[in-house]
């Protein structure tokens, strides 16, 4: 018997490409095909600047920072480095001194965060020359390196003198000190708050401004697989005393992320809804067909097909018109966002975002988890129809008729 009601399904389905059931027919699918093209392309675009975002994260900030429970300098950073040593997920780890000040040259100022490392023992500060701007990626003793907007907003140039004030104490017992540097060079950072308030130089200078003689203000850890810091930071923190806190990359951008899921959630709901405008559609064109069709469905019951399988019938009908535009939109899809991606057709302002084209990832999970979206919203639709179709009194249906 599902032979039978598939071959009827089909032949109904021939039947709405005449007529004013053609119009429907073809204006259903197309609804659901744009429907499910524009969220697969959107959902991609929004993935890619995900990507390339957490990308540009992790290619400036540490994966675990390990840093005094109350802010306070590590005077003995040795125990630490001990326990890093013996964990295998960590990759390499280095100590840093940070701390806030003032940039000023001439009548120019702003305040800073000024960040000391150890150029020799962190890794990650090889890719950042390569996103040197103008000058040379060279904070030695007494230079520093400027982020692009810092820079800018105080016309400060490689070659020039800039002098850093910082404030030691605190309370009304604080003093303030007062260093000359030269900057060496400009870098892009790729993000802007670090682009704005950043400064570079090496170990020694910032423990000189920082007024700190042996202690450190932390230590900076690569791991190996950033994606498990939580974990890894979890089973560190319990082998570390108390006084000492961990903290990952995730945690210090959890603001960010949840906004930007937030953000994808809310641009498929807004998007889906397309595919449901369109599902109208496909109930508009089954009605028209059970009217159509109101005597053939009194002989079908006549011969013998329950109203279960009338219903499976009209259910295919509209089933496999939405199937089309959900499987076309779908690919369609996934084709755009692989030209996009590939020949970087669509160029951006990179003096406004901090890329200069559009990324896009293409994630299957997304891709079918809108097909399946597409697949549930369709089914609803086909159900009130086919439902009015298995209610129909044969006798009553070939007397009308």
């Amino acid at each position: 018997m599902k032979r039978v009601e598939l071959f009827i399904a089909l032949r109904y389905l021939k039947l709405t490409g005449r007529g004013i059931l053609s119009y429907l027919s073809f204006f259903s699918i197309l609804g659901v095909f744009l429907g499910v093209a524009a969220l697969v392309i959107v959902i991609g675009v929004m993935s890619g600047m995900h990507q390339e975002l957490k990308k540009r994260i992790l290619g400036i900030n540490p994966h675990v920072v390990v840093t005094d429970y109350y802010g306070d300098a590590i005077a003995d950073p040795d125990t630490i480095i001990k326990i890093l040593r013996g964990q295998k997920e960590v990759r390499s780890f280095a100590p840093y001194v940070m701390v806030k000040c003032v940039l000023k040259k001439g009548e120019r100022a702003d305040g800073v965060i000024l960040k000391g490392l150890n150029f020799r023992e962190d890794p990650r500060l090889k890719e950042l020359q390569k996103s040197v701007v103008s000058g040379e990626f060279e904070p030695d003793s007494m230079r520093v390196v400027l982020g692009l907007l810092l820079a800018s907003d105080l016309n400060a140039f490689p070659g020039d003198t800039v002098t850093v004030i910082s404030f030691t104490g605190r309370g009304l017992a604080g003093g303030m000190r007062a260093r000359n540097f030269v900057v060496s060079g400009v870098v892009d950072f790729g993000i802007y708050d670090f682009n704005s308030s950043v400064v570079l130089t090496n170990l020694g200078s910032a423990k000189e401004v920082a007024g700190l003689k042996e202690g450190i203000s932390g230590i900076e850890v690569e791991l190996k697989d950033p994606y498990r810091a939580d974990e890894f930071a979890k089973k560190l923190s319990q082998k570390l005393p108390v006084e000492y806190r961990v903290v990952t990359w995730i945690e210090m951008n959890r603001s960010l992320f949840s906004a930007l899921k937030l953000e994808k959630l809310a641009m498929f709901v807004i998007l889906i809804l397309i595919i449901v405008v369109a599902s109208f559609s496909i109930v508009a064109m089954l009605m028209l067909l059970v009217v159509e069709k109101t005597r053939d469905i009194g002989i079908l019951r006549a011969l013998g097909i329950t109203s279960r399988g009338i219903m499976r019938i009209f259910m295919m009908v509209g089933g496999m018109v939405g199937i089309f535009g959900a499987l076309g939109g779908g690919l369609f899809g996934v084709l755009v966002n692989f030209v996009i991606g590939k020949y970087r057709l669509i160029s951006l302002p990179p003096d406004v975002y901090f890329i200069d084209h559009l990324p896009v990832q293409i994630k299957i999970s997304d891709v079918v988890t809108i097909i399946l979206a597409t697949f549930l919203i369709i089914f609803l639709a086909t159900l009130y129809p086919a439902k009015k179709a298995s209610g129909l009194s044969p006798v009553e249906a070939i007397r009308n008729e």
